[in-house]
């Protein structure tokens, strides 16, 4: 088994470790709680982030799918009249033939 040297007074300060009763050296309350909120935080901060984005961009698409619905709608109209007005031709070109013979 490996020993361990001791830890300097010094260092001790800044660096506060616990040694357990086999030798080895354990983390602090504070550090325990440090080394996993910390990265909780971020993960859980970088989660409310992108769901933020998700729905910013949710949103700009249903924007664009209701501008292109708008058109279509509007192109309906327009292709509406343009057949009725050609039938209305057609039968003018029907009459004229049937004047013509």
């Amino acid at each position: 088994m490996a020993s361990t040297a001791p830890v300097p007074r010094d260092r001790q300060r800044f660096f506060p470790v616990l040694l357990s009763s086999a030798g080895g050296v354990s983390m602090t309350n504070l550090q325990l709680l440090l080394s996993i909120g910390v990265p909780t935080f971020f993960v859980l901060a970088g989660i409310l982030l992108n769901h933020r984005e998700v729905t910013q961009l949710k949103t700009d698409i249903n924007r664009q799918f209701d501008k292109v619905d708008s058109r279509l709608t509007r192109i309906e109209g327009d292709q509406k009249q343009f057949f009725k007005t050609t039938g209305v031709l057609d039968g003018r070109m029907d009459e004229l033939s049937a004047r013509v013979k």
